[in-house]
């Protein structure tokens, strides 16, 4: 997306930009604490602790995005509470396509206009209340993501093309201390989501819906007997009902138990084993979720981490959907195993992390029978999809106010279908990236920012080309409760190729935004 307050739109609700206190990106194996899909890492969001008052911030730029969010917080005896509302609108872009060959599908000369393309209107309501024991947060939100339908100089009529979501969330958390070294914590969920597609095929206009609603409780149990040993244990129940995609509709049942010791054996080793168990009432399969770590602190400076851990993703409502249209017999979980060996030093004005990685995914599609598309068929297939890398991060201070950073990002993935014995290159997977940031700060309390980033040309995407950015943003302290933040997006106007066919298309043209912050 063009701008950087833009909110987190997913099937999970709305997370606005502005009520992230920090995101905490946990590497390694995390399955067994936090679900079958963490099995290389988690990312973890954190919403601010509203100060007391009136918060109030506002952005605008110059590609036609604005937004403004409000929060107001106050303290009623041990009770924190805050109200937080945001609104984001943006008209989107106008891009002019270039075609070397020939053009898409429908359209009509190699000169081509997209008006309005990915226009965005999002809004967001969120109440919390927390104290040391509970903590409970409810969000409503909606927001809907608008493209032309003049697409490609095709006159569609009146139409317009568009994905709609309104989403609902409630979570409770009771935290209770059961002795002086075992604590018990009760977490319980409600989600509601509805989704809506609109769009146009060759003319004709057509609506798919998407959804479902989950409530769902997990009760864990941590256990410190000693400095040098925990273990954390506990189980997971989630119930999905009026799951639906297109025009499928479905219940089902998750179920979960896991455990994970965490132990000192040495000074300067620490192991880590788990494993979960989690099944899915709609497939015959029990998945046993192991994970192993292993950090070894080989001098004061200096930490090597390996890690193993296995995952699995059920086959999702659009899964069965496709399933139910093609008549599928049995549809099987994707199994991920994934492997990582990290290296780490840290010193007074130095510090880097370099981590190798390979990870395997398999899948057996079992597919007979005659559904709705009329025909008999049989087709077995097993595909396995490896990816291996490097990541290596590193960022040098030079005293309190300077920091550089610089990382390097390299990965390679192939996908192998042992039924024909057939490989091939991932397309847009397969990629090398370099990127570096300089921060600063000065002694009027404002701080200088630049950011950039280069991009190899991915593997798979002939029309793609190597593309760079580079970013600058200066914010300025004015009050003690004032802030001000100013900002130029893709300074050098670089071109990113983002289309089927086209040879010149622009990312994001340069751009300025603005932005202000006030707290009363």
């Amino acid at each position: 997306m063009k701008g950087d307050n833009f909110s987190i739109l997913n099937g999970s609700g709305s997370i606005e930009m502005s009520d992230i206190e920090r995101i905490e990106v946990i590497l390694g194996p995390g399955s067994t604490l936090y679900g079958s899909g963490a099995f290389v890492g988690v990312v973890n969001i954190l919403s601010k602790q509203h100060k007391h008052g009136v918060s109030i911030q506002s952005h605008a730029s110059s590609v036609g995005e604005k937004d403004i969010f409000a929060s107001y917080a106050a303290k009623q005896g041990q009770t924190h509470i805050s109200l937080s509302a945001g609104v984001h609108d943006s008209k989107g872009e106008d891009l002019d396509l270039n075609f070397t060959g020939t053009p898409p599908d429908g359209a009509n000369s190699s000169q081509l206009t997209a008006h309005n393309l990915n226009q965005i209107e999002a809004r967001r309501i969120a109440l919390k209340l927390d104290n040391n024991q509970f903590s409970l947060r409810a969000q409503y939100s909606d927001s809907k993501l608008i493209w032309p339908n003049a697409r490609f100089d095709v006159d569609y009529g009146d139409k317009r093309n568009f994905y709609a979501i309104d989403h609902t969330s409630l979570q409770g958390i009771y935290k209770q201390a059961l002795s002086s070294d075992l604590n018990g914590d009760l977490r319980v969920y409600y989600n509601d989501s509805n989704g809506e597609w609109s769009g146009v095929y060759n003319g004709t206009a057509d609506i798919e819906h998407y959804g479902g609603k989950y409530y769902g409780a997990e009760y864990r149990l941590s256990y410190l007997p000693s400095d040098v040993l925990s273990i954390i244990s506990g189980l997971e129940y989630t119930n999905s009902f009026d799951a639906h995609s297109v025009e499928l509709s479905t219940h089902f049942t998750n179920s979960s138990l896991f455990s994970m010791l965490q132990y000192q054996m040495f000074p300067d080793l620490a192991l880590h084993v788990g494993a979960r168990l989690e099944r899915y009432s709609y497939t015959s399969e029990t998945e046993l979720l192991p994970q192993a770590s292993a950090v070894y602190q080989t001098t004061e400076n200096t930490q090597i981490k390996f890690h193993y851990s296995r995952g699995f993703l059920a086959p999702s409502v659009w899964a069965q959907q496709v399933a139910d249209t093609i008549g599928t017999a049995e549809l099987n979980s994707e199994i991920n195993d994934s492997y990582e060996i990290s290296l780490s030093q840290k010193f007074e004005h130095w510090q880097h992390t370099t981590t190798l990685f390979h990870s395997v995914h398999s899948q057996e599609i079992q597919t007979s029978g005659s559904g709705a598309l009329a025909t008999d068929f049989s087709r077995n297939s097993i595909y396995d999809k490896t990816a291996k890398g490097l990541d290596w991060y590193s960022q040098i201070f030079t005293g309190n106010a300077t920091r550089f950073k610089l990382g390097l990002s390299w990965t390679e993935s192939q996908e192998h279908n042992a039924s024909t014995d057939a490989s091939q290159t991932l397309a847009g997977v397969s990629e090398r990236m370099l990127y570096s940031q300089i921060r600063h700060e000065f002694a009027d309390r404002s701080t200088l920012s630049i950011h950039g980033k280069y991009v190899q040309a991915p593997q798979g995407y002939d029309q793609l080309h190597s593309w760079s950015r580079w970013d600058i943003s200066w914010l300025k302290a004015i009050k003690q409760d004032l802030t001000l933040r100013l900002k130029v997006g893709n300074v050098f106007d670089q071109n990113i190729v983002s289309y089927d066919s086209p040879s010149d298309v622009p990312d994001h043209a340069r751009y300025v935004s603005l932005a202000l912050h006030g707290q009363f």
